[in-house]
């Protein structure tokens, strides 16, 4: 009975799925040069209210389930899709750090994603399969999330952080972390943008390094 009721369920992330597999897939002539500002802003305007619609749409579900193995069914299909999003957007979007366009940025789109999987770990925990590390403070950095990044991007290079890779760093280390602006920072994106970074972050990125120089040269 619970098998039929599932196949009538419309399935949750269609808009999403035709966007990032079919709009904007590079392989099915998807090039985001091609497309109108005026259509990628709308695109992202559609991610937010798709990963918005779709937050609503789940809770309604779940209230909706009575057994916790068909909760933990949906939670963990939901979970599947999301990190299969995020993979192909980190694959067919590439080009957008080669080629920025005003109204639509890969870490905007991952950063939604990660939004929406956020939610559904810290309120469905118990369901979720797997176990996630329990957050119970955030430390506010005074710097922006490109900052941090180069900072701890160096930090890597250099084998002052040593890890298996970069992005087991970024991982660990960026869930703990929040800005005067971003409370929730996606360590994927973080990680993307210090590949391509702008020479203003550069500078104050040293600049707090400097900083901490000289306090290091004060103490006694």
């Amino acid at each position: 009975m619970w098998e039929c009721d599932i196949q009538q369920q419309e399935y949750a992330f269609a808009q999403l799925d035709e966007l990032v597999e079919v709009r904007l897939n590079p392989l099915l002539g998807g090039r985001t040069q091609d497309i109108s500002e005026e259509d990628l802003v709308e695109i992202s305007d559609l991610f937010v209210r798709e990963c918005s619609r779709i937050w609503t749409n789940l809770k309604i579900l779940v209230f909706s389930l009575l057994s916790e193995e068909k909760i933990k069914v949906v939670i963990g299909q939901h979970l599947l899709i999301i990190t299969h999003l995020k993979n192909e957007i980190r694959e067919n979007l590439s080009e957008l750090d080669t080629i920025p366009r005003a109204g639509l940025d890969r870490a905007f789109l991952t950063d939604q994603l990660d939004r929406l999987e956020s939610l559904i770990r810290v309120r469905y925990a118990a369901y979720c399969g797997t176990a996630t590390p329990e957050i119970r403070y955030k430390i506010l950095c005074a710097l922006s999330v490109d900052q941090i990044g180069l900072i701890l991007r160096a930090a890597d290079d250099t084998g002052l952080l040593q890890a298996k890779s970069l992005n087991h760093v970024f991982k660990s280390i960026v869930p703990y972390l929040s800005t005067a602006i971003k409370t929730n920072i996606s360590f994927d994106s973080m990680r993307s943008s210090t590949y391509h970074p702008e020479a203003p972050d550069k500078e104050k990125a040293i600049a707090a390094l400097e900083r901490m120089i000289a306090k290091i040269n004060n103490y006694r």
